[in-house]
């Protein structure tokens, strides 16, 4: 199974990251765009694994320090890829996030997984192979999400298939600070 831990965004967090992305979709000529279901902040993408390993990634999520802490919405971003760009909302820098982040890294390294070797950059993909007109301006879309808190209580464990009509996230653990 096709296995990522995250931190899921409250309502009002969803609200306004689908508010950037439609408006961002409405300037975009062409592009394939998250549905409001798949908006989270990636902590460990761990790709497929095997069902009998499910066990090992629920004890790395309980060994990590997880107490509630608050992180900030920036405005957008993008990673440059061949044929087009992947939007994102991105994060303000915090260090609880980015030692939260590389404790869970490195309980699952120390378990045998294996791991993305990039740097992490913490965002919300609200967008894939996006382009955009030659005279869009990204600076604007900072004050939608400028500064928005995302409380942090929980980290969740979600399996992501392909069912054909689509792609389905399910939880299978959650974990409360």
């Amino acid at each position: 199974m096709r296995l990522f831990i995250c931190i899921d965004l409250g309502e009002n967090q969803l609200n306004a990251v689908e508010g950037l992305k439609k408006t961002l979709e409405g300037e975009s000529i062409k592009g394939r765009f998250a549905k409001r279901e798949h908006m989270h902040l990636t902590l460990n993408f761990l790709g497929e694994v095997e069902d009998e390993r499910l066990e090992d990634v629920i004890q790395a999520m309980d060994r990590v320090d997880l107490r509630q802490f608050k992180l900030h919405m920036s405005g957008l971003g993008w990673f440059q890829k061949r044929y087009g760009k992947i939007y994102w909302v991105g994060l303000e820098r915090s260090e609880r996030l980015l030692k939260l982040q590389k404790d869970l890294h490195n309980e699952l390294l120390d378990l045998g997984f294996e791991l993305e070797k990039r740097e992490y950059t913490p965002h919300i993909t609200i967008g894939r192979d996006v382009r955009v007109a030659d005279d869009f301006n990204p600076s604007r879309y900072a004050e939608m999400v400028q500064g928005m808190p995302i409380k942090v209580e929980s980290i969740t464990l979600k399996k992501s298939e392909n069912r054909g009509s689509g792609i389905i996230h399910t939880t299978l653990y959650s974990r409360r600070s």
